[in-house]
Formats: C-alpha cells, sequence, structure tokens
C-alpha cells in the first residue's frame, strides 16, 4: 500500500491538476494521498471527488511541517484539523 504526501505552498490549482492525473493510473494500491496546506489557502478542489481518499491537513504554525509528517496516521486527521 501507497501513501502520497504533497505539500502544497499556495498551489490548489496545481495540487487539483496533480490529483486528476493521478486518478487516471490504476490506483488500486494507494492508500491515500495527504494534502498538507503549508500557508493558509482555500483548495479549488472536494477531497471526496476522486478514487481514492484524500485529506487535507492545514499547517497551523510555521515549522510544524515535520512535525505533521511524522506524526503517526490519524492523529492529525481526528476533527479534520492539524492541531
Amino acid at each position: 500500500m501507497i501513501t502520497i504526501s504533497v505539500v502544497s505552498h499556495g498551489q490548489s490549482a496545481l495540487v487539483e491538476q496533480f490529483l486528476k492525473d493521478l486518478a487516471r493510473l490504476d490506483v488500486s494500491m494507494i492508500t491515500e494521498v495527504l494534502i498538507t496546506l503549508n500557508i493558509p489557502e482555500e483548495i479549488l478542489f472536494e477531497p471526496d471527488n476522486f478514487p481514492y481518499p484524500v485529506n487535507v491537513l492545514r499547517n497551523t504554525a510555521p515549522g510544524d511541517l515535520v512535525r505533521i509528517i511524522m506524526l503517526p496516521s490519524g492523529k492529525q486527521r481526528e476533527n479534520g484539523s492539524v492541531f
């Protein structure tokens, strides 16, 4: 199983295109795609519109990125926010 992690720095449109491109492939091995918004931004896509789970994480403070990535799965997603 594969988890893909993408970090966006205000590039929601590029992330959306990546997710669409990824959906054209065999996604049977993808467990989830984690999208970390490293700065405040609105996402331009609906995470539920893809053939694999897409979890959007919002970085709440500069420097938290490593902490977000290193947390075990689930801890940062309990209520839809990171912390």
